[in-house]
């Protein structure tokens, strides 16, 4: 199985999104999992980036996902930096990537103030 579609498979069970080709992934970047700098394990994840409308629906697997909604990637931004206890702790490395990746897909404008 390739990660691509390991992606697609995590889409399904984790979201419901269940219609994504692989070609509409886009490999963002591959960062250390979190646990690494704690002296866990030597994982790497891999991120990926899926363009949706915000009309798109979803189907929360409950295991492992509490909530979805839509937010500017901005406040995403943001959020993760100020390690908002409402979203999944990430490192900083992590944001800076993410961001980065924002930009390039939605332009300097979601570093604004």
């Amino acid at each position: 199985t390739s990660l691509a579609k390991t992606a697609q498979l995590e889409l399904a069970e984790e979201l419901g999104v269940d219609d994504v080709q692989e070609s509409e992934l886009k490999l963002a970047f591959v960062i250390p999992a979190e646990g690494s700098p704690l002296g866990g394990c030597n994982a790497y994840e891999h991120v990926y980036f899926l363009t949706r409308s915000e009309d798109s629906q979803f189907a929360l697997g409950t295991a492992e996902v509490s909530e979805v909604c839509w937010k500017p990637a901005k406040e995403l931004v943001h959020a993760l930096r100020i390690k908002d206890e409402g979203y999944a702790t990430r490192t900083s490395q992590y944001v800076d990537f993410m961001e980065k990746e924002l930009v390039k897909i939605l332009g300097d404008e979601i570093l604004g103030d």
